[in-house]
């Protein structure tokens, strides 16, 4: 085997060469095969933020989501990574190449300089969530497509007491980036979307059971029942005045994250980041143990790590907005807390009847006990 040197206007070509063997023709004795690669340019257009993996190297696409290198002429592994995370609820998808494959991972054959496009569909996230009835409908939907909500059932059982009185908790409408007094309605996937169902209590079984079990009070029980439907009607007036708005918009409260969409983006972005995190420790094992030569190493070290680092930074966002929901669960806490220690007052220097405190206090109580059920679920399922 020998080296043979081409020069060319503009650069020296070196190949192999293995002399054919002679076969009594003098000309026979100097033939050659060589093979020669010459670097050609391979052009990559993709999206913002893509990358990809040519053989065993890492190529980050630039800010307008171009890639361009020289590599030798032959045939190499190309990976286009996928899906690329832009932010909270939205990312791209690969779609297809240019020239049809919809293959992500591929053999590419360049002869001569080539130019190949990738496309990307974009997907949002939408998050459904209900704090009485579980509802589904949760995940990644491509852009502009419409995705049907159904709640399964509109009505449950109160706890205790009153639930056995008759007392309901039904569904009353969709808030967030939806507002619907349908039960099942639908909603447009242009951006990341978060929608919750609002529940009421329903006391009017309770309150006609307690006004007959109390008949014989006479006007005192009448008396406890105006000021009962009052009270109703001052914690759920504000639903009547969004229905009439033709057009509602949420306020800044009700474009708050609901607690069991926050759960669930935790959970799936702590799981991503964990994935990630036992790769980079095989990584750093496999190196250690000299398995993999120190340019995959780098390559790859810096692939995981930066895919970490956008992960830790969502995880600390989604662990910010748990505890911002726990906060404000108990500040409500502390105030039902409050008015329990109003009640108890009034009741006794008996500004209030025996029968309206009963009732005031069952429907506080309630109240109580599902807010502390809340607090819970959120601080379980975060530890």
């Amino acid at each position: 085997m020998q080296e043979l040197f081409l020069y060319t206007k503009k650069k020296v070509l070196v190949a192999d060469v293995e002399p054919r063997a002679a076969s009594g023709n003098i000309a026979d004795s100097h033939r050659f095969h060589a093979r020669i690669s010459l670097p050609v340019d391979l052009s990559l257009s993709l999206t913002r933020g893509a990358s990809v993996r040519i053989d065993d190297r890492y190529c980050q696409a630039d800010s307008d989501g171009n890639i361009r290198l020289k590599i030798p002429a032959g045939s190499h592994y190309v990976e286009a990574y996928t899906p690329i995370y832009m932010g909270s609820g939205e990312r791209d998808v690969f779609e297809r190449w240019s020239d049809g494959s919809t293959e992500a991972k591929r053999n590419l054959i360049l002869p001569r300089p080539s130019s190949y496009s990738a496309t990307y569909k974009k997907q949002y996230y939408l998050n459904v969530t209900s704090p009485i009835v579980k509802v589904g409908g949760s995940g990644w939907y491509d852009a502009g497509s419409t995705v049907n909500i159904a709640m399964p059932a509109t009505s449950v059982p109160m706890y205790g007491w009153l639930g056995t009185l008759g007392g309901k908790i039904v569904f009353d409408h969709w808030r967030g980036d939806l507002y619907s007094r349908e039960s099942s309605t639908t909603i447009k996937m242009d951006s990341p979307k978060t929608v919750e169902a609002k529940w009421r209590e329903d006391y009017t079984i309770p309150i006609f059971t307690l006004i007959t079990i109390c008949g014989g009070l006479g006007g005192t029980s009448i008396i406890a029942f105006k000021h009962i439907r009052a009270k109703r009607k001052a914690t759920t007036k504000a639903a009547p005045q969004i229905q009439v708005q033709p057009t509602p918009q949420p306020t800044t409260e009700e474009r708050t994250p609901p607690k069991d969409e926050i759960i669930s983006e935790y959970k799936q972005l702590s799981s991503e980041l964990q994935k990630i995190e036992q790769k980079l420790t095989k990584l750093k094992d496999a190196y250690a143990n000299s398995m993999i030569s120190d340019e995959i190493y780098k390559t790859l070290l810096t692939e995981y790590e930066k895919k970490a680092q956008d992960l830790k930074r969502l995880v600390d966002e989604a662990e910010s907005k748990i505890k911002s929901e726990l906060a404000k669960l108990q500040d409500e806490e502390s105030k039902i807390k409050k008015d329990l220690e109003i009640l108890n007052a009034k009741q006794i220097i008996e500004e209030i009847s025996e029968t309206e405190y009963l009732t005031e206090k069952s429907i506080l109580d309630a109240k109580l006990t599902e807010i502390q059920r809340k607090k819970s679920s959120l601080t379980y399922r975060i530890d």
